[in-house]
């Protein structure tokens, strides 16, 4: 278990509190993902951990995803999803609470965030989804405060997964987000000047 809440522990800097080092968690949060146990790798940066580029689980969800989009839910969308959920011991998907194709999107959405989270797909799906008003998704989600949980870790309990006591949330942030920046600009040392048929993209 991280202590992430903690600034000092026993009067020493918490190296994993969120303000200490550049790569610390800003949110106060992390996940197990490639880290659980610690004890696995006798040093940390040099894991030789094969990371996993392109999973099963991403062929499913984005062929539920499609399927919903073109026709709708669907017995074969929901078995896709029930693949993913079951093998971790999730519950199939309620059919009648997702029964059209704007309630199955949104859990489709929530399904892949959770299922992909560290894994680097969390940008282009928020730049390919629209929200209600037809707008980036990325535009809603990515402009506002960005906040980080607060609190302590409570030594005294003994059951581990309840020490953590949130006492509030901090700003980490105030994220702003432009249309222009779906994409990134055109580096005009490495690709303009060597190539003068190239325009940077808009809003650059």
């Amino acid at each position: 278990i991280l202590n992430t809440l903690d600034e000092m522990i026993e009067g020493k800097k918490n190296s994993n509190y969120p303000t200490y080092t550049d790569n610390a968690s800003k949110s106060a949060l992390t996940w197990a993902k490639y880290l659980d146990p610690y004890d696995q790798y006798a040093n940390i940066w040099n894991t030789a951990a094969c990371v996993i580029i392109f999973r099963y689980a991403e062929v499913l969800l984005s062929w539920a995803e499609a399927e919903n989009e073109l026709n709708g839910p669907s017995a074969q969308v929901y078995d896709y999803i029930d693949q993913i959920r079951q093998r971790v011991g999730m519950v199939k998907v309620d059919r009648v609470k997702y029964a059209t194709k704007d309630a199955l999107r949104e859990l489709i959405h929530r399904e892949r965030c959770v299922e992909f989270a560290g894994e680097g797909l969390r940008r282009a799906d928020i730049l390919r989804w629209k929200d209600g008003n037809g707008k980036m998704l990325a535009e809603t989600v990515l402009n506002g405060e960005l906040r980080r949980i607060t609190g302590t870790v409570n030594y005294n309990e003994p059951d581990k997964y309840k020490r953590a006591e949130i006492t509030g949330t901090a700003l980490i942030e105030t994220r702003k987000f432009a249309p222009k920046n779906r994409y990134l600009p055109i580096s005009q040392t490495d690709v303009l000047d060597k190539n003068p048929n190239i325009t940077q993209n808009p809003g650059y």
